[in-house]
């Protein structure tokens, strides 16, 4: 590293301390200040930075209310309706596997043979209950709907049939394209919590409908 380099890394430590010196004092505008300055200079940030920026931005985007104006509502509004619409068409998923793995369930007991003696009972017993289940989750698409509005009742989702319907669509069509999809990349939920929001409901448990107890025992 010749002279020139060295003085001109030196200028960079120092004024970057400065910046430090300054945020250490309270003053909350040497963040961006200092970042300014790497985006100049192609600077890589110090940790300090890096960190003191991320704090920085939560504390903006939780200060963020419905009443105010600006492009910070713009983030945070967007991303609770699209955190809502998410939540809704991943419950309309899991009621459609449910709807489809119970139907299965129906016709594998109605085909099964009736022999040895025990498994007539057991079968019909099951059957029964498999009908009954397959009743509650319907048999169509806007059976989900309400099945999924119910089931988000009490979460930050919740919205009737022609709620879910309407996020349901907007997510498929948004899914078509990879980049786009992006926007509905799940946050960390220490995240949402730092700037004041939270998941819209806890991650589904994707389990299909299995048997009560094994027929063939």
């Amino acid at each position: 590293m010749s002279q020139l380099e060295r003085s001109i890394e030196e200028l960079h430590e120092t004024q970057l301390d400065n910046f430090q010196a300054m945020l250490q004092t309270g003053v909350a505008l040497a963040i961006p200040a200092a970042a300014d300055y790497c985006a100049q200079h192609g600077l890589t940030a110090p940790a300090w930075l890096t960190k003191a920026s991320a704090e920085l931005f939560c504390k903006i985007l939780k200060l963020d209310t419905p009443k105010t104006i600006g492009r910070s509502n713009g983030i945070i509004t967007r991303l609770r309706q699209d955190m809502r619409d998410y939540a809704r068409w991943d419950e309309v998923c899991v009621v459609q596997e449910q709807q489809e793995s119970c139907r299965q369930e129906v016709e594998g007991l109605r085909a099964l043979p009736k022999t040895p003696r025990e498994l007539p009972q057991k079968r019909e017993k099951l059957l029964k209950e498999m009908e009954e289940m397959l009743k509650l989750l319907g048999d169509s698409l806007d059976c989900a709907f309400k099945c999924a509005s119910e089931r988000v009742e009490k979460t930050g989702a919740f919205g009737g049939p022609d709620s879910m319907e309407k996020s349901y669509y907007k997510i498929e069509k948004v899914f078509k394209d990879p980049i786009q999809a992006m926007r509905h990349h799940q946050l960390d939920p220490r995240f949402l919590h730092k700037i004041g929001l939270k998941a819209s409901r806890a991650a589904p448990k994707r389990k299909k409908v299995a048997p009560l107890f094994k027929l063939t025992d």
